[in-house]
């Protein structure tokens, strides 16, 4: 089995839209831009239960938009389309949108899948830190040795974030605030003897905001509170329980249930209790054995949770609870239904790749667990016929896009051309020769553009020789801008992940075929070698990075990318160019956050002291320089941001949605968990298949959560 990557951080881009127009959650999630997937299956854009849909999506990637941030202000979270107490406009990534816009660029994908490789928080929390000073002023009379962790202190979390968090909760008013405290706690997740966080949760589902009591449902599994589950399955099934416990006795409403189930499936993937596990999928099944409900949310929101149950096999009960999992998600994807539902069954063959995940298996091999292996080659086989385009029933587009990506995650590296494979070969070994060869046919010759791409992401993850060398030949050969910079990423993604294995594809030979591309004149190839190469540590094209940064840094996109390719390759040398680029990018908030955040990955001291500089010459610091810089605060999780975050949550002088950013910021710096929470349900997911629960325009999905 591949290696599951566990670590890194959320970090680049910034999508920026009104903010009157807005309904905060608690973060801004993706960037670079302001573009969010189209609404899957109806060209109005409107689901089957008359929510309406995400007509454009999770930032405007670089190159494919305008240069720069957009002009108008966004809020650092989500919110649902319910009523809002406060100023309308909470922390929220962005979108804004023209339905035009194109979603092909492989920026898009790097958004949603950038946690694995940034790395970012192990690295300011390591005990590696640079700086050029012996000490450095923690806050409140605190010092570090000069090469300490900049994790916060016990003392600071118990004794100061947790207790401002939850004072600021009740003395406000504010949807913005209010979400924004409510994540934040939950991220912390961690109780002291006047503030129980799942309490505090349970307090704001009768609110009478639907930002509110969704932000409250989700909290709880934020916090992996496995004594929330029975509360969260209440409001999954809608009954009597659950109707009490949002306060009118009314049904409980679609959204709510979404997020409820995303939260008992992030309890799940983080206990290794198999009765927790067993609970959580007996509060989801219903929802896709129920063929009466029409709402594509609730529905999709089962299949992902059922992708984060992750059973332990080492016993019975974990080995039966995989087998049920498995055939309830293969009992959804065999209906026979219309391309819109089809849209809702893209979700399955991913769902299935991260059942079968190293993390999944643990210390045990899919042989080891009997039936288990006919079960992986019988998904294959399934997924294998949908991208031939040998299953009639199964034609959306989504459908082939997801089934590449999935069979690139299922199966092992190939270095040889299957073609020279002679004599008799274990059954394994020709699945996944099949794999590659079909992978790399679609790629040349498919009919939806999207799945091609998605094609070479598949080549990267199944990973071996064979696919480096035909992705460097699509690299060199291609005359498509776009299908160039998807080459790009799909070699970086392939070198990263062989390193990562201990395997041997020649990471020399394609830092070499990358670096060519520096010669583009193409601003989304340049991005896209500048961030592969990163990910390859082809230190050999690091002057090349520099000359291009130095050159390119007043396009904002492309900035950005070029400083998180030098941070992926450890590049010491751009600690003080980076610096003199967050400098003069006060008003540049896209280019700052990038900036800061490439800081953060070279563990520099100077990226949050920076940062907390810029804000605190600013009496009134616009919602725009806020958002980049709580959000690049929260990603690198610096323990001396902690007091000066705490002064802008505290003053009331400032708008509520700069405070919001600040709570947010607060509890990513306190975030117990390596990978921002949402990563889980983002990472390997078919975004152009999104609705509205999940992501959207307006930021009120949950991969729009900071």
């Amino acid at each position: 089995m591949k290696k599951c990557l566990i670590t890194s951080v959320l970090g680049l881009g910034l999508a920026l839209v009104a903010a009157d127009s807005l309904i905060a959650h608690g973060g801004v999630y993706r960037g670079p831009g302001d573009v969010v997937p189209p609404s899957p299956g109806s060209g109005s854009g409107t689901s089957p239960g008359g929510a309406t849909g995400p007509g454009t999506g999770p930032s405007s990637p670089a190159g494919a938009g305008p240069s720069g941030p957009s002009s108008s202000p966004s809020g650092p979270g989500t919110g649902g389309g319910g009523p809002s107490r406060g100023s309308g406009g909470g922390p929220v990534t962005s979108g804004g949108g023209a339905g035009g816009t194109d979603l092909t660029p492989w920026s898009f994908w790097w958004e949603f899948n950038k946690d694995p490789y940034l790395n970012l928080r192990d690295s300011i929390h390591s005990d590696d830190i640079i700086s050029d000073s012996g000490e450095y002023f923690l806050g409140e009379g605190l010092e570090s040795e000069a090469n300490g962790t900049l994790a916060p202190t016990d003392s600071q979390i118990f004794n100061r974030i947790i207790p401002v968090l939850a004072s600021t909760l009740e003395a406000t008013e504010d949807d913005d605030i209010q979400s924004s405290c409510l994540i934040a706690l939950a991220k912390i997740g961690r109780d002291t003897d006047s503030v129980k966080v799942l309490e505090i949760f349970r307090q704001y589902l009768p609110d009478n905001s639907q930002e509110i009591q969704e932000t409250a449902a989700l909290s709880m599994g934020i916090s992996r509170r496995e004594e929330a589950v029975p509360t969260l399955a209440h409001l999954v099934a809608d009954d009597a329980e659950g109707r009490v416990l949002c306060g009118d006795g009314g049904d409980v409403s679609d959204r709510t249930r979404s997020f409820a189930a995303y939260a008992l499936g992030l309890i799940a993937s983080s206990t290794a209790n198999n009765d927790v596990k067993r609970s959580v999928f007996e509060a989801v099944k219903p929802i896709l054995e129920d063929t009466d409900i029409a709402d594509r949310n609730i529905r999709v929101a089962a299949v992902n949770t059922l992708a984060l149950m992750r059973p332990k096999l080492t016993d019975e009960k974990g080995a039966l609870l995989f087998s049920d999992v498995s055939e309830a998600l293969l009992t959804y994807w065999g209906r026979k239904l219309g391309k819109s539902d089809q849209v809702i069954q893209s979700h399955v063959p991913l769902a299935i790749a991260k059942l079968f995940d190293e993390e999944s298996l643990g210390q045990m091999s899919i042989d080891e667990v009997p039936g288990l292996r006919d079960l992986h080659s019988r998904c294959r086989e399934e997924f294998l016929a949908v991208l031939r385009g040998r299953k009639s029933d199964k034609e959306a587009n989504e459908v082939i896009q997801s089934a590449a990506m999935a069979l690139g995650l299922m199966a092992e590296p190939i270095d040889i051309d299957p073609n020279d494979l002679k004599g008799s070969v274990d059954d394994q070994v020709r699945l996944d020769a099949q794999t590659a060869q079909a992978l790399l046919e679609y790629s040349r010759r498919g009919t939806n553009q999207q799945a091609k791409f998605f094609c070479q992401i598949g080549m990267a993850k199944q990973g071996g020789l064979y696919h480096r060398d035909n992705l460097i030949r699509i690299a060199r050969r291609t005359a498509n801008r776009v299908e160039q910079g998807w080459a790009a990423i799909s070699l970086g993604v392939l070198a990263f992940e062989a390193r990562e294995e201990g395997r041997d594809v020649g990471a020399a030979t394609i830092g070499e075929a990358l670096t060519e591309l520096l010669d583009a004149k193409n601003d989304t190839v340049l991005g896209a070698a500048s961030v592969a190469l990163g990910l390859c540590g082809h230190t050999a094209a690091e002057d090349q990075l520099l000359l291009l940064l130095e050159d390119k840094k007043s396009i904002d996109e492309l900035a950005g990318y070029v400083s998180i390719g030098l941070a992926l390759m450890d590049a010491g040398s751009a600690q003080q160019p980076l610096r003199d680029l967050v400098s003069i990018s006060v008003r540049r908030d896209l280019r700052l956050q990038q900036a800061a955040i490439a800081l953060g990955k070279l563990r520099d001291r100077k990226a949050s002291s920076q940062l907390i500089d810029i804000v605190e010459q600013d009496e009134r610091p616009t919602v725009q320089k806020m958002a980049a810089i709580s959000a690049a605060l929260s990603f690198i999780g610096d323990r001396n941001t902690v007091e000066p975050l705490i002064r802008i949550l505290e003053n009331e002088s400032i708008t509520p949605l700069a405070r919001a950013f600040a709570a947010s910021a607060l509890g990513g710096v306190a975030d117990l968990e390596p990978l921002p929470w949402n990563s889980k349900i983002g990472v390997d997911l078919n975004y152009r298949a999104a609705v509205e629960s999940l992501t959207n325009s307006v930021g009120t999905g949950v991969l729009d959560i900071l």
